[in-house]
């Protein structure tokens, strides 16, 4: 993330143009992006290099681990001058977020390095960069110049591709960088246009681990303390129960024990060595029977990107003694075929749903009918839920049952 490079370090400070007479085309949603025309840039691009020093961009890198806003460094002040750089190809995600308050004015420019591929590439083949502001709407970045610019720190040549200035609304705007090309294009962002020094969150160093208690009584589902490392994550769950923790992002050992038993036990009830737990994600370690019976553990993905406008996400966890199953809503199949240990999800419209699960390929329930409310207006701003649905238990001693786990969906 922050830190230096070859890439774009410095641009020069363009004056402030505000003649209404210059070109503002429109983009979708109705916003406006400033064009300059490659005249008129080129003239005040001159006159600034004549009489002004090249003030330095801050350079911030975008790595793998950036791969969405909510993953990405926050820059705290997008008044002030930065560089955001990144190397993307076909199927690269990258992603920042920078703040602006009341009176500020949102200043944002795409450029390329001169260098192949990127110098070389059509439009419909350039990194897209979508900006979506704090209420919500989107913007992407329309590609409609090709203007060169020379960066004399560096002694590099880059083009500008697009250029967008408005009225800031205050909060935390979002930027997107998705790569459509075969090969890796370098490219920069550039926000802000105040020439001083600037601060640079970067992405949260915590994971978010929920535990699920999902061992049936009898197979020793008692309650339980459980560890990562020697970090008490949950202590005292019963059985059904779930809670949520903050934990630092790396590699643990869990392990799981009776509640008040030590972690140096020789005998505890689970153990799991190495779990890799990603920094800004968000787990659900479930503690239930294999397919077989046998007490063991999963650690899930919780997905957290939103689906669309009045929709949310259901997501369908097999974790119980049982045989495949489908997921029955509204008189069809939605999920089909889920075996233990294994998850299935799909994007839904608002409403209400009566899931049931049987197994595949019949009608026959395992559990209850159950009934699940999806809750996603037009305009509100938590951009739904995903509700997972875990079935745990043991078909063999009738102990089948559904636990349920809601998660607040956004842009990440």
């Amino acid at each position: 993330m922050a830190g230096n490079n070859d890439a774009l370090s410095a641009l020069p400070v363009i004056p402030r143009i505000v003649d209404a007479s210059f070109a503002y085309p429109c983009h979708s949603h109705d916003v406006i992006a400033k064009r300059w025309p490659l005249g008129v840039f080129a003239l005040a691009l001159g006159t600034v290099l004549a009489i002004a020093p090249v003030m330095a961009h801050q350079p911030v890198d975008l790595d793998q681990g950036d791969s969405s806003p909510a993953r990405g460094p926050l820059l705290v002040d997008g008044t002030v001058s930065f560089a955001v750089n990144a190397d993307v190809a076909r199927g690269d995600r990258r992603g920042f977020r920078f703040d602006l308050d009341n009176g500020d004015t949102m200043a944002i420019q795409l450029l390329i390095r001169d260098t192949p591929p990127g110098n070389r590439l059509a439009a419909s083949q350039m990194p897209r960069v979508t900006v979506t502001d704090p209420r919500g709407r989107k913007t992407r970045m329309v590609i409609n110049e090709r203007t060169e610019f020379y960066e004399p720190y560096g002694g590099n040549t880059y083009f500008y591709l697009s250029r967008m200035e408005e009225e800031a609304v205050p909060g935390t705007y979002r930027v997107r960088i998705s790569g459509r090309s075969e090969r890796p294009v370098q490219t920069v962002v550039a926000v802000g246009y105040r020439e001083v020094p600037g601060q640079v969150q970067n992405r949260s160093s915590n994971v978010t681990l929920s535990t699920l208690h999902a061992i049936p009584a009898n197979r020793g589902g008692r309650a339980v303390d459980v560890y990562a490392d020697e970090t008490l994550v949950a202590e005292g769950l019963s059985r059904s129960e779930l809670t949520t923790t903050k934990l630092k992002a790396g590699t643990y050992d869990i392990v799981v024990v009776p509640e008040g038993v030590t972690r140096f036990t020789k005998d505890p009830i689970l153990r799991a060595d190495d779990v890799s737990l990603g920094a800004g994600d968000n787990h659900t370690l479930a503690l239930h029977l294999s397919p077989t019976g046998q007490v063991t553990s999963t650690v899930f993905d919780n997905e957290t990107r939103t689906v669309g406008r009045d929709m949310g996400r259901m997501t369908f966890r097999h974790i119980a003694a049982a045989p495949r199953v489908d997921v029955r809503t509204r008189g069809s199949v939605l999920m089909q075929g889920v075996r233990g240990g294994q998850e299935a999800d799909k994007g839904v419209r608002s409403g209400d749903y009566k899931v049931r699960i049987v197994k595949e390929g019949t009608r026959q329930k395992l559990v209850p009918t159950s009934t699940h409310s999806m809750e996603n207006a037009p305009g509100r701003q938590d951009m739904g839920d995903n509700r997972i649905i875990y079935l745990w238990g043991s078909e063999d001693d009738e102990s089948l049952s559904l636990a349920v786990q809601e998660i607040p969906l956004d842009l990440r």
